[in-house]
């Protein structure tokens, strides 16, 4: 399973810190394979989850708390990658 979601403020307003920080909590999610975040040429991040099937609701349901605890924003669904699992 792999899936992006945009973050609902733009990339200008995160810290490294925090960017680093919600990776390093995100990455201690059991059922999570992979993960990355990636900028467009917008300005928007995404955050790319490899997920096990069964987990994704789990998963995404502690996602949400650690983006919203660490950077005060929200994610949404904004489509799938291929070969982003490997």
């Amino acid at each position: 399973m792999d899936r992006y979601y945009r973050f609902s403020q733009k990339a200008e307003k995160f810290t490294q810190e925090e960017v680093e920080l919600i990776l390093q909590e995100v990455r201690e999610i059991p059922g999570l394979k992979e993960t990355e975040i990636i900028k467009d040429g917008e300005g928007y991040m995404y955050l790319g989850v490899c997920v096990e099937p069964d987990k994704l609701s789990e998963v995404m349901t502690k996602i949400v708390n650690i983006c919203s605890r660490i950077s005060k924003c929200e994610i949404s669904f904004a489509g799938v990658k291929e070969q982003f699992c490997r």
